[in-house]
């Protein structure tokens, strides 16, 4: 709200935004998913795909990969 984006964007740490989202190529999600899903506290996901590849990588990574209508 002070006008101060950049600074307040620098004082987040990486460590910190990789804890809760999962970005990259498939193969990195996939690596990353027991460590993210496996987090005490979540019970939810919001889940943002852009194409079907993306909407079919997160039905099969949450188990409803069969459930998925195109």
């Amino acid at each position: 709200m002070a006008g101060k984006k950049q600074e307040a964007v620098a004082a987040v740490p990486d460590e910190y935004i990789e804890q809760g989202h999962l970005m990259g190529s498939p193969d990195r999600i996939r690596s990353r998913w027991p460590e993210v899903t496996s987090i005490d506290g979540p019970t939810g996901w919001i889940v943002r795909c852009d194409t079907l590849e993306e909407l079919e990588l997160a039905a099969d990574l949450g188990g409803t990969r069969d459930e998925v209508k195109v």
